[in-house]
């Protein structure tokens, strides 16, 4: 954690505007493989009672007012200062006053965002002088808090390998895969007229 920021989960399954923004594939144009490896995202599943008992267990403060993770709303920019107003106005100098309070603000997000269905894990820090670089480090053991990893449906089948072996040789022990975000579908439609029946197969592109 960075102090004052917060991380950032969600609960889409798969979305094309989170990879195309959190992860970047230059493909090669003979070989189609991957030239921006360094700058590739994946996309990693846990559960909310793990990201949460993590920061519990980190916590420097008395984690109950500390440590928090919520939904974000999502809502247009005048419903949102409308809120902090009336906050202000009933509260004064006490208006989102402790942790829980402090985290509340941020899970607030304008509407044209909302299709990234945001969950925040929040640290509040109460006390003076976090240190210099202004880092909160939060321990954690990949094997016990992903279950899966997806990597980006772009990538050229050897780069998936390639992938799967370095995760393998890390010592991870769970799912790595590759999303068929973009994998074709084909439907099978059966036309019956007139005592007659055909098999109409559509292919479905992404």
């Amino acid at each position: 954690f960075r102090i004052g920021q917060q991380v950032d989960w969600s609960l889409t399954p798969e979305s094309d505007a989170q990879w195309r923004v959190y992860s970047t594939v230059v493909k090669d144009p003979k070989t189609g493989r991957n030239t921006a490896a360094e700058q590739e995202g994946v996309k990693v599943r846990t559960t909310p009672r793990t990201l949460l008992s993590l920061l519990w267990a980190a916590s420097l403060t008395p984690p109950e007012d500390a440590c928090f993770l919520g939904q974000v709303e999502y809502m247009s920019q005048e419903r949102a200062a409308q809120r902090v107003a009336n906050e202000v106005a009933r509260e004064r100098l006490n208006a989102f006053g402790g942790g829980l309070g402090h985290a509340e603000t941020l899970l607030v997000k304008r509407d044209p965002f909302k299709h990234e269905t945001e969950v925040r894990l929040v640290y509040v820090e109460h006390r003076d002088g976090c240190g210099s670089d202004h880092i909160f480090a939060v321990p954690f053991d990949p094997n016990s808090t992903f279950e899966e990893v997806m990597l980006d449906p772009r990538l050229h089948p050897d780069d998936v390998k390639e992938r799967e072996a370095e995760f393998s040789s890390l010592g991870f022990k769970h799912p790595v895969k590759k999303s068929n975000l973009y994998q074709r579908v084909l439907y099978e439609i059966v036309l019956d007229e007139r005592g007659w029946s055909n098999a109409l197969t559509l292919p479905v592109a992404a």
